[in-house]
Formats: structure tokens, C-alpha cells, sequence
């Protein structure tokens, strides 16, 4: 990912580039993304199956981390759990700090 400040800056970007820019105020996460653009398969002739397009990876690579924000809803937080002891993932979810009280001296 790039971080920028994008209420400060005017990024002239294509469609796939954009999804590799996030906000400055983001870049505390370290974010890794992979994108498979099917648009691009078909412009070069590639032929896309209709469920879409499988691609192996090794979550236990990829997740170090998984954190619950502030206006995660308990349903998701549940989903998001089980999807998480599904593939062993159980002991990476933490609580965003933006949950708790803050402490004022």
C-alpha cells in the first residue's frame, strides 16, 4: 500500500492503482493487498470463469493480525470469530484500542 495525505493531495490514479492507496491515517496498518483485476484478464483475452477467479494463498502468512473496530456490530464480530477458529486464526484477533476509556491525567 502507499499512504497519503488525501485531503491535502490530488492523485491523478488509474482504477487498479487505486486500490493500492489508502489514507496517511491508515498507515499505522501496515496493509498488504493483492489484487486480481478480472477486467484486465478479459482485455487480454483471458477467459473468466463465471464464479470468478481461485487463487491459493497461506493465511497463516498473510493475517498477523486481526482487529475489531469500533463500530463492529456483534453479529459481525461473531462471523468474523468463527471464521477465525475455521482456520486457526482464533488467537490474532484483538480489540482496537479506539474501544477503550481513555485515560486523562
Amino acid at each position: 500500500m502507499k499512504y497519503f495525505d488525501l485531503l491535502s493531495q490530488r492523485l491523478k490514479l488509474s482504477m487498479l492503482d487505486r486500490f493500492y492507496v489508502k489514507h496517511m491515517a491508515f498507515s499505522w496498518e501496515r496493509e498488504f493487498r493483492l489484487v486480481v483485476s478480472v477486467r484486465q484478464a478479459e482485455e487480454f483475452g483471458v477467459q473468466v470463469p463465471e464464479k470468478g477467479v481461485f487463487v491459493e494463498f497461506d493465511l497463516d502468512a498473510l493475517v498477523e493480525v486481526i482487529y475489531f473496530g469500533p463500530s463492529l456490530t456483534s453479529e459481525d464480530a461473531d462471523r468474523i470469530q468463527a471464521a477465525a477458529a475455521r482456520h486457526c486464526l482464533s488467537n490474532r484477533i484483538r480489540v482496537s484500542s479506539l474501544l477503550g476509556t481513555p485515560r486523562y491525567v
